[in-house]
């Protein structure tokens, strides 16, 4: 976009009408700081002839009137620049059905708490809430949810942003992307933000300044409240190869996708784990980030910027401490799982489907994630499943088994033949003479019956009193956001219903 109609560093977007029948347009044209349009359209000589199109290489918004956002024109009220059917609104949008009197904002919004302020449009809790589209994806209506249009790299590849009130009132948004460290930014944005009125005159008791809220909402109109996840292609490094990318547009972080490996998949037991591993939320547990069901199942994860246990120890090995932070951080999350209302089952816990978030130079400086998909199978499969015909329902007492495994070999380099006489090797190695508090917590849950081994509770409880309060069982994260979500830890016994037969998330298996 040139800049003849806007100083760059003054200039935050520009608002163009987007719909067919001309209600935006109409919208632009009543605001006093509407912009017209450069050129008329050509028309025909007849007025009974249609009118003539313009030249393919002209650009449509040549024709249009538009507003310029900037930021030495401050918002009427704190919070932004607001979109709604009431007159003191910043846009007046016309008063018809779908329009709601406040009902969304221009503002800004610093999602990672590190004073890089991103511009983000915030539906206000609309009656029937709104659309906002990049490059044509993420077609979904939210209410009381952000989109952000400039700040993460994501947005500098998308070209066009549209916002939809409804199918007949609809603005193609185009917005310039500040370097968010430059001077007098941040100076610029929270001058914006304050707007034109006191602090005192906010309007009624909507909190603009405040993230929308999640709540379950009822109605014909409600729409849904899940993330939503646009998926762009990149170069992978230097090469010329193009692989997707995927971001959630309300956090601008990026996220891995988990689909179905093969065509053959069961889309209730995808809609099963979804539900379940929706209401999870623990610090060493991967977060979900949002999912789709249709056309074909997807769900989104947050990213880590690390490896797997295997990756990480073949690379720089595990010290005694580190293994105990790796124990006690896995049992934590196994307390999680295990303890659902409806009892759920990892089934594929091993050095491969344990997550390495953060590690530092330090030892003891470790903070690990179990992946809840399952990234493969047991590193060992426990004695109740060796010779059986066919593959058993996941059960709790089988991750204790491949936890214990997992352990093993970081102690002990080696992973046991999958056989019986393999899993009777684990046991003797645990219990042989000299033992560490380590071995004395693997005692317990290298077991070759299931019901003798203990529970994640009684381990961790275990481990606890073993390893002492000198010895923290998290540290904190350099550069991990508050607001990423499962950072409060359950406690480690609760109450629930019993099922007797548990979901496993390993192997996307379900059953009610």
């Amino acid at each position: 976009m040139d800049a003849q109609h806007a100083v760059p560093a003054d200039w935050i977007a520009r608002l163009y009408p987007a719909d067919r029948v001309g209600g935006a347009q109409r919208v632009i044209e009543r605001h006093p700081c509407c912009v017209r349009p450069e050129r008329s359209r050509p028309q025909s000589r007849s007025s009974r002839e249609p009118t003539v199109e313009a030249p393919e290489n002209d650009a449509q918004e040549n024709y249009l009137p538009y507003i310029d956002i900037k930021f030495s024109d401050a918002p009427q009220h704190q919070g932004g620049l607001i979109f709604g059917s009431a007159a003191t609104s910043d846009i007046v949008l016309p008063r018809e059905a779908g329009v709601s009197a406040r009902h969304l904002t221009l503002t800004f919004k610093d999602p990672s708490k590190n004073g890089r302020y991103c511009l983000t449009l915030r539906d206000l809790g609309s009656c029937q809430g709104t659309t906002v589209t990049y490059d044509g994806q993420a077609r979904a209506r939210r209410k009381r949810f952000d989109w952000i249009v400039a700040g993460p790299s994501f947005c500098a590849e998308v070209k066009t942003v549209h916002i939809m009130f409804h199918k007949a009132l609809w603005f193609r948004l185009i917005v310039n992307h500040h370097a968010a460290s430059s001077p007098g930014y941040r100076e610029k944005v929270e001058r914006f933000c304050r707007g034109a009125a006191g602090y005192g005159e906010l309007m009624g008791s909507l909190d603009l300044q405040s993230e929308p809220t999640t709540h379950p909402i009822t109605g014909v109109h409600t729409p849904p409240d899940d993330a939503i996840v646009i998926e762009q292609h990149w170069n992978i490094g230097n090469t010329s190869q193009v692989g997707p990318r995927f971001w959630n547009v309300s956090t601008g972080e990026e996220c891995a996708a988990l689909h179905p490996s093969t065509t053959a998949y069961d889309k209730a037991q995808w809609k099963n784990l979804v539900d379940t591993w929706k209401r999870i939320s623990h610090q060493n547990i991967v977060r979900l980030v949002g999912w789709v069901l249709e056309p074909l199942p997807r769900a989104y994860l947050e990213l880590l910027p690390l490896r797997t246990l295997r990756q990480e120890h073949e690379t720089r090995s595990f010290s005694a401490r580190d293994m105990s932070l790796v124990l006690r951080q896995s049992l934590s999350a196994l307390v999680d799982i295990h303890g659902q209302q409806v009892p759920l089952a990892h089934g594929g816990i091993g050095p491969d489907s344990i997550l390495v978030q953060h590690r530092g130079p330090r030892e003891g400086d470790l903070h690990i994630k179990l992946y809840p998909a399952g990234l493969s199978a047991q590193a060992s499969p426990p004695p109740e499943l060796i010779g059986a015909a066919r593959p058993g329902i996941p059960a709790p007492a089988m991750d204790i088994w491949s936890l214990g495994i997992a352990i093993l070999w970081l102690k002990w380099g080696f992973l046991p033949e999958s056989n019986i006489q393999g899993c009777h090797l684990a046991v003797t190695r645990v219990q042989t003479p000299g033992a560490d508090n380590i071995d004395k917590v693997l005692r317990k849950m290298l077991v070759i019956k299931p019901e003798g081994r203990s529970s994640a509770a009684e381990c961790l409880g275990l481990a606890s009193r073993l390893f002492g309060q000198n010895q923290p069982m998290s540290v904190p994260i350099p550069g991990l956001a508050s607001s990423s979500g499962g950072q409060n830890q359950r406690a480690a016994t609760r109450s629930h219903q019993v099922c007797s037969t548990p979901m496993c998330l390993g192997s996307i298996y379900a059953c009610r």
